[in-house]
């Protein structure tokens, strides 16, 4: 969810999902436009995706809360690069308020709001294959999914002002 610009790494979301297995259903859905639309969606193509990824742009604030609603897990793979770098990242809040365990990217102010990995999977910045490791630990550890959500929903009510 946010801005299509090169920092945010959808397009290291689109070479982690290309790694998962068929046989697992899964859906990837990315929320926002920028200029790295036309990109994206020449990758999902060229990748043969299509029926895996959705790019869904100019949503209402209630279409992004039902988006959050519909899903399993928040994936935040920022980077940093000339164009820019996360700062705070207020999609984690919002993940956050919505109960999703979170895998993110170990950079900017990411690992300060997910508590250095107690709200959530750090990963290296630029690793789909870790991205995809951290996907599938996630599917299969029901447990950790609610530690991960617990702790999250614990530090947001406790740091944040959140309603």
């Amino acid at each position: 969810v946010g801005r299509l610009v090169s920092h945010k790494g959808h397009s290291v979301l689109i070479k982690a999902a290309r790694m998962l297995s068929p046989e697992i259903n899964w859906h990837l859905t990315i929320a926002g436009s920028g200029p790295e639309l036309n990109s994206l969606l020449l990758s999902v193509y060229k990748n043969g995706l299509q029926n895996r990824i959705s790019i869904q742009t100019d949503l209402s604030d209630l279409q992004i809360s039902s988006l959050y609603s519909s899903c399993d897990i928040f994936l935040f793979p920022s980077l940093e690069t000339a164009d820019g770098a996360e700062g705070f990242g207020i999609v984690l809040l919002e993940a956050m308020a919505c109960r999703l365990p979170i895998i993110a990217s170990r950079t900017g102010a990411i690992p300060e709001v997910l508590s250095n990995g107690e709200c959530g999977i750090l990963v290296e910045p630029d690793n789909p294959r870790e991205i995809c490791s951290s996907v599938m630990k996630l599917i299969n550890d029901q447990p950790l999914q609610e530690t991960l959500i617990n702790n999250a929903s614990a530090r947001l009510e406790k740091y944040y002002a959140w309603k």
